[in-house]
């Protein structure tokens, strides 16, 4: 009887863990099957189950699309919330991830401030929570990734169900009776997708209505998202992209024909006379930069490559410290993810460099003045020089994240954003706290519940025709930006206000400049006049230097008459950059900017963009030319006078001096000189002796000096010279000039060691004969 008890009891227990078993089962089941199988929610009869897998096809179809896209363009699925700039990547939210694509990639951390912001400067993010507000979630708030989504099927389902013509043939009438209303949900390893979509079926004589469609995606943007906050928050907080390019700026300078200016250094005599050319240094430093990126490499990822030198290779120590320093470790845990960064050299980025003189950087002791200028470092072989720049330089890094694709193993899926790298001052240059998040939703300031009581009227007209303009953007400024609506036909809206102190009304719609209204002049909202902008092509026109000393000597309409007569286009040897911006007269002015980029290519001039958008007011900008070709400054020779009998303790050393003969030119023979010195490569004598005697003099040589590319003239129109002047609208809605034509200088390169001191001399010409360089619109 006891072992009858006791195997009566070992079945109790068996069957207690068999039902234990067979629960967890269940329950496992339960949890596993929604992120794996799509169960329709409603009950309908059998003959309408294909319409409605048909339906929940076509969501899991478009959420498919929905993931691919919000995925690849940083949790974004609207792109009209993102904005790019192809000449200055790094003043937008986002990055062009391919020239004229518009394939864009918004910017988890930036500046929002300009490049050149010195105070208060101010960074952003256009990251996104993952989920809705309210959500147990990775990141939950508004403006979600889910709702994202919600607004991507809302927008493109329809095109799937293609008014359910394919059921036409079997005589199954179905018509769409409501809105799509799409409900996302975000799980570990899936979406979850709910659609409120009524819909309307006529079939046998009788009516049918759905209502509530499902899909279940299964997907790996939770842990792709997770793996990407966790490299934001890394470089947010640690400076590793920053510290990582400057480390690899580091490698890269020196002294050598091919090396970057170095953060600090000292030399001593003819080795001294080293100086580059800024737009060679930032071809540099572009390449220098894609290398580094994609050399990163991050702990606690699939495929990691851990670079191991062979120890048998010319200073392995040194060059496994350097990868070494390549090595991250922003993951606490391993994700099966593969992480890479990219920099591409079409990005331009913002690069300033100190001290520098224009396009020209040379020692810094000479460049900032304190060494006495070039015409002292040309002739010091004794004193050290001293070399020490300061790097200010802003890029885009786009990082791609890749796991494998859980609906097709063959696959992966991809997940982009991008960082806008900040150095200022050889430094990592970034907000003390971490990042705020810049949506596209409205915070607190902007409920509804917060609006004041007084209704505001905005009566929007055009400058210039006086008529409404209707679809004018209204926004409302106060440490946060509220979007209040848009005017009417009649150019009008009415709206309350949020409540706040120090607000600010913007008013913006494409063609038109930009508008601000301060609270202290809201009385102005009743009559608000938008400048219209118009588009012109670009043109430049170019003279030569010896032209322009010419018409110097004449009238202006003589002048004016002569530079016309011997006008010409630049060719395949150059490039020319324009940047152009209009001086604000008023605050309730927006800024108008404009780059442009003219060039050759297979014989056809190419300008990016070909128009510019102008209004009247006056303008300041820039147009530098530059030869494309390497130049070479020659070796040359010369002698000084180091004692002259006038003032015995000074050195007789002035300015250039061109001669009337060659026969004068006694300390260097060129085979090139005949009879006259008037050309750059004749006879030419560097210095001359003052009025009295030299009692000694010294024999010096220059060395050869090998440039990639030169400036080679342009034009500045800025505050010394009194801006350029639109006046009114006269010229600028002229349809028979549909052209502004910008006029250029062309310098002589610098072949010789004088003209390294005249690179910039085309803005003293623009200075001292702006009638020769002020803009014109014309027919071509």
């Amino acid at each position: 009887m006891k072992k009858r008890g006791q195997i009566t009891l070992y079945i109790i227990i068996g069957l207690i863990l068999l039902l234990f078993i067979m629960l967890g089962l269940y329950l496992f089941k339960s949890v596993i099957e929604p992120e794996a199988v799509t169960k329709p929610i409603e009950k309908v009869p059998i003959e309408l189950e294909p319409v409605q897998k048909f339906v929940q096809d076509c969501i899991s179809m478009t959420t498919e699309q929905a993931l691919k896209t919000v995925m690849e363009h940083g949790g974004y699925a609207d792109l009209s919330k993102l904005q790019a700039d192809i000449f200055k990547p790094t003043e937008a939210n986002s990055v062009e991830y391919t020239p004229g694509t518009n394939y864009l990639v918004p910017y988890w951390s930036y500046l929002k401030s300009k490049n050149d912001c010195t105070g208060g400067c101010e960074f952003a993010s256009m990251i996104k929570p993952l989920c809705r507000e309210g959500s147990s979630c990775t990141t939950n708030g508004r403006d979600s990734v889910e709702e994202e989504i919600d607004w991507y099927i809302i927008q493109n389902l329809k095109s799937c169900l293609n008014d359910f013509i394919i059921f036409k043939p079997q005589d199954i009438k179905i018509e769409l009776v409501g809105d799509i209303l799409p409900m996302t949900t975000i799980r570990k390893d899936s979406v979850n997708v709910i659609v409120q979509m009524p819909i309307k079926i006529d079939y046998l004589d009788s009516t049918k209505r759905m209502n509530t469609f499902n899909a279940v995606v299964p997907t790996q943007i939770t842990e792709l998202y997770t793996v990407a906050l966790d490299l934001l928050n890394y470089e947010t907080t640690e400076c590793m992209v920053e510290d990582h390019q400057i480390n690899a700026i580091g490698y890269y300078q020196g002294f050598e024909s091919d090396d970057l200016p170095p953060y600090a250094a000292d030399t001593y005599g003819d080795h001294a006379k080293k100086f580059w050319i800024k737009q060679t240094v930032e071809k540099k430093l572009k390449a220098v930069t894609s290398f580094a990126m994609q050399n990163i490499r991050i702990l606690n990822t699939d495929v990691f490559p851990y670079p191991n030198i062979d120890s048998s290779s010319q200073y392995p120590d040194t060059i496994q410290a350097m990868y070494d320093q390549f090595t991250f470790r922003p993951l606490d845990e391993f994700h099966d993810v593969k992480v890479n960064f990219f920099y591409f050299p079409w990005w331009n980025p913002y690069f300033e460099i100190d001290p520098s003189s224009g396009s020209l950087i040379g020692p810094s002791d000479v460049i900032s003045g304190s060494g006495g200028g070039w015409l002292s470092y040309i002739l010091n072989k004794i004193v050290p020089t001293s070399y020490e720049y300061y790097y200010h330089y802003s890029f885009p890094v786009v990082v791609e994240l890749r796991a494998e694709d859980p609906r097709d193993e063959t696959k992966e899926e991809l997940f982009r954003f991008a960082l806008e790298s900040n150095i200022r001052a050889n430094k990592c240059f970034s907000p003390d706290a971490l990042v705020t998040t810049e949506t596209s939703g409205a915070g607190l300031l902007c409920d509804e519940d917060f609006r004041g009581t007084i209704e505001y009227t905005i009566n929007v007209k055009d400058e210039v025709t006086g008529q409404a303009v209707k679809d004018v953007e209204i926004y409302y400024y106060a440490g946060e930006t509220c979007y209040l609506g848009k005017t009417d036909s009649t150019g009008k809206l009415k709206s309350t206000f949020p409540v706040a102190t120090g607000g600010f009304v913007d008013i913006k719609k494409e063609g038109y400049l930009e508008y601000f209204v301060h609270e202290k002049d809201f009385s102005m909202l009743s009559d608000i006049r938008l400048k219209p902008l118009f588009k012109k092509n670009i043109n430049v026109k170019i003279f030569n230097e010896t032209n322009l000393l010419s018409m110097s000597g004449m009238n202006q309409p003589a002048g004016l008459v002569f530079r016309d007569s011997v006008l010409y286009n630049a060719d395949s040897t150059h490039q020319l950059v324009l940047t152009m911006s209009r001086v604000k007269e008023t605050y309730h002015e927006g800024t108008l900017e404009s780059t442009a980029s003219i060039s050759y290519e297979n014989g056809e001039i190419k300008i990016i963009p070909e128009e510019i958008e102008l209004a009247p007011g006056k303008y300041e900008f820039d147009i530098m030319l530059i030869y494309t070709q390497p130049v070479t400054v020659p070796e040359e020779n010369d002698r000084i006078c180091v004692n002259c009998n006038k003032n015995p303790n000074s050195q007789c050393k002035t300015s250039p001096n061109w001669l009337s003969s060659c026969d004068s030119c006694d300390w260097k023979e060129d085979s090139a000189c005949t009879t006259t010195c008037w050309e750059e490569t004749d006879c030419y004598k560097w210095g001359f002796y003052c009025s009295g005697s030299c009692d000694a003099d010294e024999e010096i040589t220059y060395e050869a000096i090998d440039l990639e590319q030169s400036p080679n003239g342009g034009v500045k129109f800025d505050s010394s010279n009194n801006y350029w002047m639109i006046g009114d609208y006269s010229e600028l809605t002229d349809n028979t000039k549909p052209d502004v034509i910008f006029y250029v200088v062309q310098q002589k390169l610098p072949v010789r060691y004088y003209l390294l001191e005249n690179l910039d001399i085309y803005k003293t010409y623009s200075q001292n004969y702006k009638y020769l360089f002020v803009p014109e619109f014309s027919n071509g």
